[in-house]
């Protein structure tokens, strides 16, 4: 059975945009010169919950974006602007 052309780009751009997401934070990330402990510290989350999302294991969802660019001293919107440019 084939699937809805429109289904498949939906999904590629959700991929592409996760791809996108998970890229510039963990390019944020470092230019700020934070270690994942450091910035999972400010988040009260595991190490491991900051290098899955790094890794794109773990699905990013809005308001842990939000957090995380919080937590890295960049404005929200900044942030989002860098991952629409990516």
């Amino acid at each position: 059975m084939q699937q809805d052309p429109r289904k498949a780009s939906k999904k590629a751009q959700r991929e592409r945009w996760h791809r996108a997401a998970v890229t510039v934070l963990a390019a944020s990330r470092r230019d700020a010169e934070i270690g994942q402990e450091a910035l999972a510290g400010r988040l009260g989350w595991s190490r491991s919950k900051v290098a899955k999302i790094e890794a794109g294991e773990r699905r990013i969802e809005l308001p842990d974006f939000i957090l995380i660019a919080r937590a890295l001293d960049i404005d929200p919107e900044t942030l989002f602007r860098r991952v629409l440019r990516w």
